[in-house]
């Protein structure tokens, strides 16, 4: 429409609007309410700000309501049309996730799927779920241990370590005991770390139900592996940092995904919002907030 306008005046209308299928009544309504260029630019610079801070994850949804939330409005169909002049394009990929399936010798630590029978007051107690993924650095495998709650999609635990294995699984769940209280329930898939006595004894004895996924069932621990696939995909290729490198990089990205990405299940807001809504009144909210948050994470929010 701008090319036909800008380009094509001299030519007749009814040739123009034929030739580049433009209804005549378009043409003309552009003719007399012509974009505002300057506000344009504005428009441009207000997407491709929040497109770059929130490090190239977010689509027109998570964009709109962002922009929103700092006074900004604008509707998804006009973000995904600059997004597309822009050259901008979520990265973003879903990958297959994979369960492991344990053998026979370690029937005794196995544990049923009891998640999926929780009826949904249940579901609204405090539920964790817990894994590993692994990470190349230097040319040496590391593993990061994540500890999530799932009706929050908060992090509140997680170890970066040379080793997978119960000892990290336990050293993860009491960081985050320490700091959050005990939760109800821990989820996890049928891994090695999972199924060790070691690990059994310490739910037994914080008196935390134990459920596991079902064998050959991804979806069974799709809350963590869902986190572990957007941590991959926002943190990008690691494999050239050095480790203190990618330990400052995993903080920062943890705090961030807790404290400002917004999170599509839980109604687009951040998975702190979403804590502090459910555990405490409005009058605590504040004061708790400062207490998770290390000082300096707790300056930086407030700046924002």
């Amino acid at each position: 429409m701008d090319f036909a306008l800008e380009k094509l005046k001299e030519y007749p209308v009814s040739k123009v609007c034929k030739t580049l299928e433009i209804k005549k009544t378009n043409y003309y309504y552009r003719k007399k309410h012509p974009l505002n260029k300057n506000f344009r630019k504005e428009e441009k610079k207000n997407v491709e700000k929040a497109f770059y801070e929130n490090f190239g994850t977010y689509g027109r949804r998570r964009l709109r309501i962002y922009l929103k939330n700092h006074g900004i409005k604008m509707s998804e169909n006009k973000i995904s049309k600059i997004l597309k002049e822009l050259k901008l394009e979520a990265r973003y990929k879903r990958n297959k996730i994979k369960n492991i399936h344990t053998s026979n010798n370690t029937k005794e630590y196995r544990a049923e799927n009891k998640l999926n029978h929780l009826s949904k007051n249940e579901r609204d107690q405090e539920i964790w779920s817990i894994d590993f993924t692994e990470e190349k650095i230097a040319n040496k495998k590391i593993y990061i241990c994540v500890t999530i709650s799932i009706n929050t999609r908060m992090i509140v635990g997680y170890t970066i370590s040379k080793k997978n294995n119960s000892q990290v699984a336990i050293e993860t769940i009491e960081k985050a005991i320490n700091k959050y209280g005990i939760p109800t329930m821990i989820s996890s898939d049928r891994g090695s770390p999972f199924v060790s006595k070691t690990y059994h004894d310490t739910l037994k004895e914080y008196k935390i139900i134990q459920s596991m996924s079902r064998p050959r069932k991804a979806v069974d621990n799709r809350y963590i592996e869902t986190l572990f696939n957007s941590m991959k995909t926002e943190i990008g290729k690691t494999d050239h940092l050095k480790m203190d490198e990618y330990i400052r990089i995993v903080e920062y990205w943890i705090y961030y995904y807790n404290t400002q990405r917004l999170h599509s299940s839980i109604g687009y807001i951040t998975p702190l919002s979403k804590y502090v809504k459910t555990q405490y009144s409005e009058e605590e909210k504040y004061d708790q907030i400062k207490k998770i948050l290390t000082e300096s994470e707790f300056v930086e929010l407030n700046s924002k």
